[in-house]
């Protein structure tokens, strides 16, 4: 498997797709903070300022990188599997004597050393910032909201498993990045919220993959005084929790890896 890690590094270190989603990646998430950092609000109950303090700056960074995730490296996903389509590479390269088996484990883990480098950058920057802007008198709480380090992990998995699906399914990039916007913004929501309700009571209509992993990471409503309101409503009724997001999360990567190997595995390349 190392050496399948490796045959993926080298073939797109050099990709400009690779270089320039990981240069946007790199710059826009600790610029995100100082954004919110520098930003003025003299409304009562409404501060940007706790937003980079610990322990909001944890899930403030969470949400805000992860819709540099969904975009990104969901897309990222997507290109590292059409492109080897679209060039005939992945037949040349069991034509040369690897498995199917190893090129698509390979190209999982290299994602997911992505994502875990991701989610270490992630976790680098909220851990500056929250310390230049911790207030003294208010204890430090660094350790506060850790959780959020494994649930960012798992949605740069989840985004990216949903963008390996996407691939495999139609294998033109495209087409491919299409099916993947096509069904995180408007074909689940529109099952969940004109069909699923409609037919079942309950927070069932939840428990959908796109959903679980947005609910990894939501935004945290709950740390500003002018939203705690909103967000005790919210979160009864149209967010699942940490641990159903964690749980229904790893169900639905575990799976979706699995129908994109079976895909693989079966289908004519």
């Amino acid at each position: 498997m190392f050496d399948q890690l490796k045959l993926e590094w080298f073939k797109f270190r050099k990709s400009g797709v690779f270089q320039i989603l990981s240069l946007l990646y790199l710059l826009l998430l600790p610029l995100q903070l100082a954004a919110v950092q520098s930003m003025k609000i003299s409304v009562p109950g409404l501060s940007a300022q706790v937003l980079v303090q610990f322990p909001t700056v944890w899930s403030f960074l969470a949400y805000s990188g992860s819709w540099l995730v969904y975009f990104f490296w969901g897309f990222f996903a997507i290109y590292i599997f059409t492109s080897e389509f679209s060039q005939k590479t992945f037949r040349q390269n069991i034509i040369s004597g690897l498995t199917r088996s190893k090129l698509y484990w390979g190209k999982v883990t290299y994602l997911l050393l992505l994502a875990l480098l991701s989610t270490a950058y992630f976790s680098i920057w909220a851990i500056i910032f929250g310390w230049a802007n911790q207030v003294p008198e208010s204890g430090f709480g660094m350790t506060d909201r850790m959780i959020m380090i494994p649930k960012f992990f798992l949605m740069c998995t989840g985004y990216m498993t949903l963008g390996i699906i996407a691939a495999t399914l139609n294998r033109k990039t495209a087409m491919s990045v299409f099916l993947y916007f096509a069904y995180t913004i408007f074909l689940e929501p529109m099952i969940r919220w004109l069909m699923h309700r409609r037919i079942f009571d309950g927070r069932s209509m939840l428990f959908y993959p796109a959903n679980s992993f947005e609910d990894l990471t939501p935004i945290p409503l709950g740390d500003v005084a002018i939203t705690q309101d909103l967000a005790e409503q919210t979160n009864r009724s149209m967010n699942l929790n940490s641990q159903e997001a964690i749980i229904t999360s790893i169900i639905y990567i575990v799976l979706l890896l699995t129908a994109g190997w079976l895909l693989i595995k079966y289908r004519d390349l």
